[in-house]
């Protein structure tokens, strides 16, 4: 959260003038620890991607629930 954090905020600099990585953080507060942005994002970014792409491969198979009442899913052709 802390490296999307920073990345929209440096994508979107009129909501930051200077965005510093050490300044954008997670708090994880049941466990009491605080992540920060940090400096190497290259990996973690990466992983962000794999996940991203773990999702849209599955997604199409998976059913909403049975008390799904959100619009009309169309499934979409592979």
């Amino acid at each position: 959260m802390a490296m999307l954090i920073y990345r929209y905020l440096k994508a979107h600099p009129k909501y930051a003038e200077e965005c510093v990585p050490q300044l954008c953080m997670a708090i994880d507060i049941p466990n009491a620890t605080i992540y920060r942005a940090g400096m190497a994002q290259a990996r973690l970014w990466k992983t962000v991607e794999a996940s991203c792409a773990e999702v849209k491969r599955v997604w199409p198979t998976i059913e909403p629930p049975t008390n799904y009442n959100g619009p009309r899913i169309v499934p979409r052709a592979a």
